[in-house]
């Protein structure tokens, strides 16, 4: 054994005393030694941290050599800054090793006394979210022992809670607060740090059984005994609930009101903010506020206009259990305050602004009970209101409260507006220089929301990839040299993407950052050689390799991609066939023939994806001479297109709903118990003449059961492009409809990818059959919001436009997932509101006649029916629907009270005429 007890300083030396007699042997001798001494060994303890990041294969040392170099570290490293720095290296992490901590306090205690406050401020300054327990704990020690007040940064606050939550020293939570001295201050503290209230609730909710260690209790039990103000507790809680907080937190706070039982006294001196919390709190608080106020307004320490604020408050919120409290205590107050009894029928009005007609209902109620005992200049607010009302009613509500003003129903008849126009999207400008070309492909490649290799990429934009290939087309037949140098510093850039997708298996790319990354390097020209050539594109062209579960328009798709990597790889310029003219991607006829002439003219034939691409973005209305016009072309492409253009474009499939099972994924496959779900899907009909030999139609026709595409459990990279699938048949968005289902049908389980292609695929033309029926019903039931929103915008979109669109295919489609098990009667409900709110009454009337009668008739138990039965009579009622509706009469009962009993009877009612 080295001699260690006299004798220069060295890092060997230190490091053969950590080994060989442990950390606090080291500590001892590094105390031993001067300030100048300890601080020479500092380009050792720094190349020794070097050492182990590039010896990362020694996992078993790492806990020992931490601890070496976050000592010896606190120990040698010159001033306040560099120690607080060293010390919060996320690399030098220990975990929850207390000894470790100590033997940095150790080492700390050797250096400098005024600098420890000034460590103990900057390890504080620098807690973050990925601090663990152990940095708190030290910062912690450290404020302590110099008797320094606490940090009151957001990151010490939350580990001062974390420590005394989960401290099992004590077994009293309030025994532990109450010998802590940074209590009283950490107390308040607690009600300005986010994510405190949750951590509250969680705890609480998890010792229901142990009062004792439950936060809220143990709030409540300091302030009654340890001379806390109790005010002030009070006021900083209902602050912060003032202040707005995520449900999550509210719940944890409202925990510790309750705990506090708020007397009344205490409520009467905080009216106003009591008030404020009704608008815009969580439901849990404006429920508390409600009730707090009303006992108020029961002991007569409530004035009328606090009533009428409150009332107005409630009824614009959207949860109904408030709003119809709110007209129980309604029923009461006008009683009590005969004198403003105008004032408050009139703030029942405010109820009109909201859809649900049960909530009209009982407005209207609580009015024709109200009003006939109202003086007539009482009445005169309360009938302007109701007037200025009529518009927001539905039919019968209209009625009663024509009734009510003493109006014939017809005086007062307001017409529904519809959804608003549609306006098809603007055709975005080209790219204009080289330096904006280049601009865009760096854009496009790196389109990701981090540099994290499993983030997810943002969805890809279909006129990105149009007005790319468009300029690196154009600049390729203008200048190819120019061309190479101006994209070569991007391409060099963007060379590691390149070679990481399957390029050694020979496959093509399969989505459109790849192509493009592709496409950029055979426009600058390099790699060379047609092995080069072979190992990006795959060997066989001009049919490129992609893998069996690639999805019929992706594979359309990257088949054009890979053809234009080919035009920039070889000196054959000609025009671009397929380049869109319109927003939906539609060619114009004129130029397409134009061009072909020019073909004709030069004796060239046209690239084989481009030329079929072009004829699938043909539009459907034809101008005959532009017809006549193809008819003189003599080529075999020109004949062809003559062909396709003279019979009115590509004909239409017949597009049929089905059933399918998606495939098991990897480890369900291993798992005989886990058995594949059915999904509903759609089935293409046959690849129509003169396409059965094409590149791309193939891809898109006769094809059975196209979910099969679906991988469980994996999401694809192509999903992201699935908004440029519409632009690839821009004039049958029911055959595109149908490849997006083995996207969409993830949608109800929350699952990404597909959801945002469909307001583009309702911006395009062609029928709208089971296959949009069947994609539109997947995303007005799925799981996230955002999701529902891009279906519902798809759908108001559907029900603008001038189309014979039959949306009751729709309600059979989303009957038929119900049945199946994976609609959800809320969420469907929530898409619906948001069409009716902007005026697609009448196709959502439609969806109802599609599927009600499914669900009236089934065996399906839905949850929530009522709600949609109840838009269904808003709708019927807007829309002027009369008739009968199939198997409604099982539910219009007269006797019964349940909800969708009350709104079957008001559905019937308007369906009669009555």
């Amino acid at each position: 054994m080295t001699d260690t007890s006299t004798g220069e300083l060295t890092w060997a030396k230190v490091l053969d005393v950590h080994r060989q007699r442990g950390s606090i042997a080291m500590v001892s001798l590094l105390a031993e030694h001067t300030e100048e001494e300890r601080r020479a060994l500092v380009p050792d303890i720094r190349a020794h941290l070097k050492e182990r990041d590039e010896d990362w294969l020694r996992w078993e040392q790492v806990t020992a050599d931490r601890a070496l170099l976050k000592v010896s570290g606190a120990a040698c490293l010159g001033g306040p800054g560099a120690i607080a720095q060293w010390l919060s290296r996320a690399g030098l992490r220990t975990g929850r090793e207390p000894w470790v901590r100590d033997r940095v306090v150790q080492a700390l205690a050797i250096r400098p006394a005024t600098w420890l406050p000034d460590i103990a401020r900057r390890l504080a300054d620098r807690l973050s979210d990925t601090a663990d327990q152990d940095e708190w704990a030290l910062v912690d020690q450290l404020f302590r022992e110099q008797k320094l007040p606490p940090p009151t940064n957001a990151h010490y606050v939350r580990g001062w809670f974390d420590g005394h939550t989960f401290d099992r020293s004590a077994a009293h939570l309030v025994q532990l607060l109450h010998a802590d001295p940074y209590t009283p201050a950490m107390l308040l503290l607690l009600f300005e740090v986010d994510e405190i209230g949750r951590r509250i609730d969680n705890n609480d909710r998890w010792r229901d059984d142990r009062p004792e260690a439950q936060w809220a209790h143990a709030v409540a039990s300091l302030v009654r005994s340890d001379g806390i103000d109790r005010a002030t507790v009070v006021d900083a809680c209902l602050s912060r609930l003032l202040r707005g907080v995520p449900a999550a937190d509210a719940r944890g706070f409202v925990r510790v009101y309750q705990a506090l039982a708020v007397t009344d006294d205490e409520v009467a001196a905080r009216t106003v903010t009591f008030l404020r919390l009704l608008p815009d709190a969580p439901s849990t608080v404006a429920q508390i506020a409600q009730a707090a106020l009303r006992r108020l307004d029961d002991a007569g320490r409530l004035s009328a206009d606090q009533v009428v604020e409150a009332t107005r408050s409630v009824l614009f919120r959207p949860e109904k259990k408030l709003v119809r409290a709110q007209f129980t205590w309604l029923d009461k107050a006008v009683p009590r305050h005969r004198g403003q009894a105008g004032e408050l029928l009139a703030a029942a009005t405010s109820v009109f602004t909201q859809s649900a007609a049960d909530l009209h209902d009982r407005a209207l109620k609580c009015l024709a009970r109200h009003l006939p005992k109202l003086t007539d200049d009482q009445t005169v607010s309360v009938r302007a209101e109701l007037r200025a009302s009529l518009d927001m009613l539905g039919g019968p509500a209209r009625m009663e409260a024509a009734a009510l003003l003493g109006e014939e129903p017809a005086a007062v008849s307001v017409e529904a507006p519809g959804p608003p126009p549609f306006v098809p999207r603007e055709l975005p400008d080209e790219i204009g220089s080289l330096d904006e070309l280049a601009e865009e492909f760096a854009a496009t490649i790196t389109g990701r929301s981090s540099g994290d290799w499993w983030s997810q990429a943002a969805p890809t934009d279909p006129w990105s990839v149009e007005r790319l290939v468009t300029a690196v087309l154009r600049e390729s037949a203008r200048d190819r040299e120019a061309l190479a140098a101006a994209l070569g510093p991007t391409a060099d850039r963007f060379d590691p993407v390149v070679h990481q997708y399957r390029a050694s298996r020979g496959d093509a790319p399969t989505e459109v950052r790849s192509a493009m990354c592709h496409i950029l390097r055979a426009a600058c020209g390099q790699g060379g050689g047609q092995g080069w050539f072979r190992g990006l594109f795959g060997k066989g062209a001009p049919a490129p390799k992609f893998p069996s579960t690639l999805s019929g328009p992706q594979r359309a798709l990257m088949t054009r991609l890979h053809e234009i990597a080919q035009r920039l790889r070889t000196p054959r310029p000609g025009p671009h066939l397929a380049r869109p003219a319109t927003a939906a991607g539609c060619v114009d006829p004129a130029r397409f023939v134009r061009e072909l002439e020019e073909y004709e003219a030069s004796g060239r034939t046209p690239w084989a994806a481009d030329f079929e691409q072009a004829l699938l973005r043909l539009p459907r209305d034809l101008d005959p001479d532009v017809v006549a016009r193809a008819g003189r072309l003599s080529s075999p492409a020109g004949t062809t297109a003559w062909e396709v253009m003279v019979s009115g474009g590509v004909l239409d499939p017949k597009v049929t709903p089905g059933h399918g099972r998606r495939p098991l994924g990897l480890w369900e496959r291993r798992d005989p118990s886990v058995d594949a779900e059915h999904y509903r899907v759609a089935d293409i009909g046959s690849v129509p003449e003169p396409f059965a030999s094409g590149l791309l139609a193939p891809c898109l026709f006769d094809v059975d059961n196209v979910g099969r595409a679906f991988d469980s459990g994996f999401f694809h990279e192509w999903h992201l492009d699935i908004r440029c699938w519409p632009m690839v048949m821009p004039g049958h968005r029911d055959v595109v409809a149908a490849h997006m289902i083995s996207a969409l049908m993830c949608a109800p389980a929350g699952s990404q990818g597909g959801c945002e292609a469909l307001p583009y695929l309702a911006e395009a033309d062609g029928p709208a059959g089971d296959g949009l029926a069947t994609a539109l019903a997947y995303g007005l039931v799925a799981r996230t919001a955002e999701d529902r929103m891009a279906a519902t915008d798809a759908f108001v979109t559907m029900a603008s436009r001038d189309d014979a669109w039959d949306a009751g295919a729709v309600g059979v489609a989303v009957a038929d997932l119900t049945r199946l098990g994976h609609a959800k009667a809320n969420r469907l409900h929530d898409s619906l509101r948001q069409a009716v709110d902007t005026g697609a009454h009448a196709a959502v009337w439609q969806v109802m006649t599609g599927l009600l009668p499914e669900l009236f008739t089934g065996d399906a138990k839905v949850t929530r029916l009522g709600d949609l039965v109840g838009l269904a009579a808003e709708c019927a009622s807007r829309a002027g629907a009369r008739g009968a509706l199939e198997g409604l009469e099982r539910y219009a009962t007269p006797k019964g009270s349940s909800r969708v009993a009350v709104e079957a009877r008001r559905l019937h009612t308007v369906l009669s005429g009555a």
